[in-house]
């Protein structure tokens, strides 16, 4: 197992050791369907990611196994009642897998992107990671071969994929990339006929390279694209924004996304989405008080500017961690995170049907069985073409653990 998965670490200690509905205004009901298994090991999986085109639903994860990481697919052909299909998109012969993303342009292609070993070594400090990416054009029956994400220059580690595909087919990609003199975030768009472009910095503007990881993405039919990650420059965890207005050509110069606020010690897990009006929203988890609570930004004009970020809820007890994110084009926003209001970790979802402006009271995506202590974690999201929101996260309060699926109803 990489050394380097200490989120992993975590993970199994707490997992290892121990479909609700609610009334929002207007009388409307957001509701999950009955839970399905995917699969997975016990105590040896994290990062679930879904990706949906038409019936066929895709969900991956990071297995560890004898002391390697793998990244499983499975795919539904039924829209979720079942994931029966076992694809193979890789060459595992060699070396670690980790951060598996997945980006769908529905009737198009199917694109993946992960961290992969295979070129170097993971020693303790995971040196010699590269990003590789491959496409399916038949909804996961073949994949091209593997391809690596162009590096910027003399190399280094690549990592935290993030992925947006086009209606075109274009695939976008952000990552973060160190050298050993810091981490910056690069972005590079793959066509889906041509070469590949010369992956371009995001933050240009900052002279000395800093500590910039785990970056989010979201793009536009306009050809905008808004590229947001965690900054360390200021000694802590803030989140910065940079947009392109060609489509990822170039980038303006990053700026920090909410106010300065002395009194939040951390921040994680930063997403964007966009609606169909192209109203961007941005979510993250912070640190304030001792506690984590998921914030809410929204902007207007691409992401040039964001309102002053709010909670997604107020709770006076537990901690809101590991937000997932989901919009369509009608302006419906979804919000989902690991809650520990009840003790053990929950997960919770919110709906907003005037893009983000306000949230309905959020409801529990599945409830567990009764006296069940085992937590739920790390939820993804996203919407398919009828405007059902689907689902998946790591489940261990129930008898048979592993990778959950649910749907929600009409």
């Amino acid at each position: 197992m990489r050394a380097c998965g200490g989120a992993l670490a975590a993970l199994l200690l707490a997992a290892c050791g121990g479909g609700t509905t609610s009334t929002a205004p207007g009388g409307a009901v957001l509701s999950f369907s009955a839970s399905v298994r995917v699969g997975g090991l016990c105590c040896l999986i994290y990062s679930p990611q879904i990706a949906v085109d038409g019936n066929r639903v895709f969900v991956g994860w990071i297995e560890a196994i004898r002391y390697t990481t793998y990244t499983p697919l499975r795919r539904s052909n039924d829209g979720g009642a079942s994931f029966p299909d076992a694809l193979s998109f890789g060459d595992w012969t060699r070396g670690d897998q980790d951060q598996l993303r997945l980006a769908t342009a529905p009737g198009l292609a199917l694109h993946l992107a992960w961290e992969d070993t295979r070129g170097g070594t993971c020693d303790p400090f995971c040196r010699g990671a590269r990003l590789f990416t491959t496409r399916s054009a038949d909804g996961g029956e073949t994949f091209a071969a593997n391809q690596p994400l162009p590096t910027a220059g003399a190399g280094g580690e690549q990592g935290a994929p993030a992925l947006g595909a086009a209606a075109n087919g274009d695939l976008f990609a952000a990552w973060h990339e160190g050298n050993g003199a810091g981490t910056a975030i690069r972005f590079a768009r793959r066509m889906a006929a041509g070469p590949d472009e010369a992956p371009v910095r995001v933050d240009a503007g900052q002279p000395a390279v800093p500590a910039q990881r785990f970056p989010a993405l979201a793009h536009t039919t306009d050809g905008r694209v808004a590229v947001a990650w965690l900054d360390a420059r200021s000694g802590k965890s803030e989140v910065y924004v940079a947009r392109s207005l060609d489509r990822g050509g170039h980038f303006g110069i990053g700026a920090r996304l909410h106010p300065e606020d002395a009194l939040v010690t951390d921040r994680a897990g930063v997403r964007l989405a966009v609606t169909g009006a192209g109203r961007m929203i941005a979510t993250w988890a912070e640190q304030r008080g001792g506690r984590w609570q998921v914030q809410v930004a929204v902007s207007l004009d691409g992401g040039q500017s964001f309102t002053t970020p709010r909670p997604i809820e107020s709770s006076s007890a537990g901690d809101q961690t590991a937000p997932a994110l989901a919009a369509q084009e009608s302006g419906a926003v979804y919000l989902a995170w690991q809650d520990s209001r009840s003790g053990a970790d929950r997960l919770r979802a919110a709906r907003s049907r005037d893009g983000a402006d306000s949230f309905e009271p959020s409801v529990l995506v599945d409830s567990p069985p009764s006296g069940a202590e085992g937590d739920q974690r790390q939820p993804a999201l996203v919407v398919d073409a009828g405007g059902q929101l689907l689902a998946v996260w790591l489940d261990f309060s129930r008898p048979d653990p592993g990778i959950y699926f649910a749907r929600s109803a009409r």
